[in-house]
């Protein structure tokens, strides 16, 4: 099964808390002080996205339990 990750850029408030509970998924650009999603894609509106598997899909998933602005999505496709 793969999963869709989806990082709102604009929406990102800097909180660094994806970052902290998944550093090997998103990193913090000190240019912008936003989050950034790894190995991620720029897509329409600003938005980042990446495909995962099932035993990448844990990582993603905590990042946007923490987030508190809600900009961090996973969707089964």
């Amino acid at each position: 099964m793969a999963f869709k990750i989806i990082h709102d850029v604009p929406g990102c408030i800097g909180c660094m808390a994806c970052a902290a509970v998944s550093p090997k998924c998103f990193r913090m650009i000190e240019s912008t002080g936003k989050s950034e999603l790894i190995d991620g894609t720029l897509v329409a509106d600003g938005k980042s996205e990446k495909t995962v598997d099932e035993k990448e899909v844990e990582g993603y998933e905590n990042a946007a339990d923490v987030c508190p602005v809600s900009v961090i999505h996973v969707q089964k496709i």
